[in-house]
């Protein structure tokens, strides 16, 4: 469990919400997923064609919990009127879920156990590699990238030469250029991040957290979270029954689990 403002909570929430998916097949990707490490709360959520992740400092553990896109909208509401929260991940009444609390208020967030995984670190890693050039980071305001909504129902981004930063275009009747805000960026784009992936070991295996992994029988498990020191681990099931069971039964029903790939 870890505290955090309200206002920094609903900050990450509106930072990335607006990021969802559509389509036939959007319904086991139309999630934001919460990912706790031991100095960062994460919030994770992607579109068709957009990743974005924003976050806040915490003193908490590791897990992540992918919850419904309806469900972080009615978080966001109950917010409003709280300034300090308690974060916890559990299992309440034999379901993992999100415990929000403010003294005597609470609100539960089921977890989302039969969504796909939004490996968002794995995304991060390979969208990070520079191509055979390398360019410098191009600055830019939000007001200024809010410019270009109304150019058409979609555009198209060009590399641009010069001082421009890119050329845009809507169809065959509009062309512009942006240029980049002075003194521009360097580094690395993703330091300070930590993009490796949360492991640790169990009977002489590694498991990773966010992860499902398949049985013998073909039934998904989900990793939620890091065993503390002494605890046990568990493992919960992908898919809507969510059923909580520690890793060692699963391992002793199911045989050896395997990783899905992303």
């Amino acid at each position: 469990m870890f505290a955090v403002t309200a206002h920094d909570l609903c900050d990450l929430v509106d930072k990335v919400i607006v990021h969802r998916p559509y389509g036939p097949a959007a319904d086991r990707r139309d999630v934001v997923v919460f990912d706790c490490t031991r100095g960062w709360l994460h919030l994770a959520a992607a579109s068709n064609r957009t990743l974005a992740v924003a976050r806040t400092a915490v003193t908490g553990s590791h897990w992540s919990a992918p919850v419904s896109y309806d469900d972080a909208y009615a978080l966001r509401g109950w917010l409003e009127s709280c300034e300090w929260v308690h974060v916890e991940h559990c299992v309440d009444g034999g379901y993992p879920s999100l415990r929000f609390s403010e003294g005597t208020a609470n609100l539960a967030v089921p977890v989302r156990t039969d969504s796909l995984n939004l490996a968002w670190r794995a995304l991060l890693r390979t969208a990070s590699r520079p191509a055979s050039y390398v360019r410098q980071p191009i600055g830019l305001s939000s007001a200024e990238m809010a410019l270009w909504q109304d150019a058409g129902p979609e555009i198209e981004v060009w590399h641009a030469g010069g001082r421009a930063a890119f050329l845009i275009t809507a169809g065959p009747d509009f062309v512009g250029a942006q240029w980049p805000l002075p003194g521009g960026g360097n580094g690395d784009a993703l330091a300070g991040w930590s993009l490796r992936a949360r492991q640790f070991l169990h009977e002489g295996m590694p498991y990773e957290v966010g992860a499902v992994y398949a049985d013998a029988r073909g039934m998904l498990w989900r990793i939620p979270a890091m065993p503390a020191p002494g605890e046990e681990a568990v493992a919960v099931s992908a898919d809507p029954a969510s059923v909580v069971m520690p890793l060692a039964t699963v391992l002793r029903i199911g045989g050896r689990l395997l990783k899905l790939p992303v």
